[in-house]
């Protein structure tokens, strides 16, 4: 299995993933690694079907269908089966800042 900068550095000689990024970026949106931690805190796949909330700078993992007004997704993935986006990050509402200038 390839370690997480393996996989990072081969994605990004790619230019699809170059040219996904920078459309992307047009829109304030960006690329990440969707992850979950084991016990031992090493990087693992997510789970399909759970995603990670943020709450109060603590991360938590559950059922990403989990519907609950205070969290707003914030990172998604593609789903073949379900052919639409699903989130796979959701951030605490509460905890949003918007820029006053």
């Amino acid at each position: 299995m390839k370690s997480i900068q393996e996989r990072t550095d081969e994605a990004f000689k790619d230019a699809e993933v170059v040219d996904a990024l920078k459309k992307l970026s047009q829109y304030g949106f960006g690329i990440l690694l969707v992850h979950g931690h084991n016990e031992k805190g090493e990087f693992t796949e997510l789970p399909k079907g759970v995603a990670a909330y943020e709450e109060n700078l603590q991360i938590t993992f559950k059922g990403s269908s989990e519907e609950n007004g205070d969290f707003v997704p914030v990172a998604w993935v593609w789903d073949g089966e379900m052919g639409k986006p699903v989130a796979v990050m959701k951030c605490n509402n509460a905890q949003w800042c918007e820029d006053k200038n």
